[in-house]
């Protein structure tokens, strides 16, 4: 039986409000400068992986980068549990990253489209929706997170096409209600300050996590093996290096509801790698 919409958004915010109690006071290098508590590669089909997000107490969503294939991936058997397609034939596109609202996901591309589908059972098609955010117009698009009101979702970018804006980091909103084509940027701040001058050539985000009731951002630059945490007013919370070999390329980030993270890396020798952390004491 399929949960009402509204018991299922209830849900799921109550699941982020438990992560966010959990890891209350963690920093983002007192995650990733520790150990992870568990470690493995992913299965065939997810050697590019891209994005994460919460499915269960031990489950995650992922997705491949070239087809719109979700994966539910259990923490535990460390091994996918479940796999379904949007569309027949599957679409294709360069998929980025990942997000759950109310039973949906959303897969967002690097042009700035969403699509909208309904958790699927194991083996099977779904529906979609299609959407154009307008984000595209202005960046490559890299990062999808649920926002600071109902219907919203942030968008990160990767790289501007706007001169104005290069050397920034840029986050749009747009909200699936209005379905407006986004305008200004949402977050708009100066990588000074918040990333040493020699390593801002390299400093182009592939993946974030938002926490809405801090008020706070994880932001992870695969390139440049780094990562940050800033407030909503862009000041700098706390900075980190990233190991490149346990690292090699950081694609996913998000919080499980008793506040572990999870790091995705894709594979470079065919099969994608997920990292999980501990909250820190």
């Amino acid at each position: 039986m399929r949960l009402p919409r509204t018991l299922l958004l209830a849900a799921s915010s109550a699941m982020v409000s438990v992560a966010l109690a959990a890891g209350n006071n963690a920093t983002l290098s007192g995650y990733l400068r520790q150990a992870p508590v568990k470690q493995f590669y992913l299965p065939d089909g997810l050697s590019e992986i891209s994005g994460l997000a919460v499915a269960s107490s031990d489950t995650v969503y992922a997705h491949d980068d070239n087809y719109a294939i979700v994966y539910e991936i259990n923490l535990s058997e460390q091994k996918a549990v479940k796999a379904f397609a949007l569309g027949k034939p599957t679409i294709k596109g360069d998929f980025e990253d990942i997000s759950v609202r109310g039973g949906y996901v959303y897969l967002l591309t690097s042009d700035g489209h969403l699509y909208e589908a309904p958790v699927g059972e194991n083996r099977k098609r779904v529906h979609y929706n299609a959407y154009d955010t307008g984000v595209g117009e202005h960046c490559e698009t890299e990062g999808l997170a649920n926002g600071p009101a109902d219907g919203d979702f942030l968008i990160l970018c990767k790289k501007m096409h706007e001169a104005g804006l290069k050397d920034r980091l840029v986050i749009y909103l747009w909200n699936l209600q209005t379905r407006t084509l986004a305008a200004a940027p949402w977050l708009n701040l100066s990588l000074d300050g918040l990333v040493d001058k020699l390593d801002q050539a390299n400093f182009h985000p592939s993946a974030f996590l938002w926490q809405r009731d801090h008020g706070t951002l994880f932001i992870v630059s695969a390139k440049g093996h780094s990562a940050i945490e800033i407030d909503q007013q862009g000041h700098l919370i706390d900075k980190v290096k990233l190991d490149k070999v346990q690292h090699p390329q950081p694609e996913g980030l998000t919080m499980m509801p008793d506040g572990r993270l999870l790091l995705s890396d894709e594979g470079p020798r065919g099969h994608g790698k997920l990292s999980v952390f501990a909250v820190p004491r």
